[in-house]
């Protein structure tokens, strides 16, 4: 009995030091790939992003499986499985293109982002006016689609601390602050789902 506890004990601590170090490593990863893409064009960007998708859907084999089955349980009876593996392609590459187009903007002054961006840019201004008319505030509710992250980016350029995006937290703590650091550099705030629902209100 005793025997078969220590063993027990000794695997799980061996366990924790390979997610602590899965966890450092892509921590690391992370940083180095800011910092170079950060100074990137943004077309350059863009078709980083794209490559770099497409080399994701197909050497993340578990992660490529979960996405075609879930397609396929919403698609399946009116798209080809060719057609299903497509969208699931597209959605790689779209994710990380939307990182680094991300990584880039962020770095743009809001003059710049002003001018690059005009439509989207009175858009969103729009939007902002009419919800100040209640100052009860509003909640939202948004898909992962498009460029998500670049919605908080260009509110925050507008109207510094009017949005406050809902997120999970990172479960490494030095990932977790450069996360939150990269999103709240532009002037919104992030409310995390293990927090008190006090601060949603």
């Amino acid at each position: 009995m005793k025997d078969g506890y220590t063993r027990k004990r000794k695997k799980a601590k061996r366990s924790r030091r390979r997610k602590l170090l899965s966890r450092g490593t892509q921590y690391l990863v992370i940083r180095v790939v800011c910092y170079l893409v950060e100074r990137l064009p943004f077309r350059v960007a863009r078709g980083l992003g794209w490559l770099a998708g497409t080399l994701g859907y197909y050497f993340t084999r578990r992660e490529r499986i979960i996405a075609v089955n879930n397609l396929t349980r919403v698609y399946g009876g009116e798209r080809s499985p060719r057609e299903i593996r497509r969208m699931a392609r597209d959605a790689f590459r779209s994710l990380v293109m939307t990182l680094l187009e991300f990584l880039v903007l962020r770095r743009w002054p809001p003059e710049r982002l002003l001018a690059t961006f005009p439509e989207t840019i009175d858009g969103i201004r729009g939007m902002c006016d009419d919800l100040q008319k209640d100052d009860r505030g509003t909640s939202g509710i948004t898909a992962h689609y498009g460029n998500w992250e670049m919605l908080s980016l260009l509110v925050g350029v507008i109207r510094p601390g009017f949005l406050r995006s809902v997120a999970k937290r990172s479960k490494y703590p030095k990932t977790h602050a450069l996360v939150h650091q990269l999103r709240t550099s532009s002037g919104s705030d992030v409310l995390y789902t293990d927090e008190s629902p006090r601060k949603y209100l």
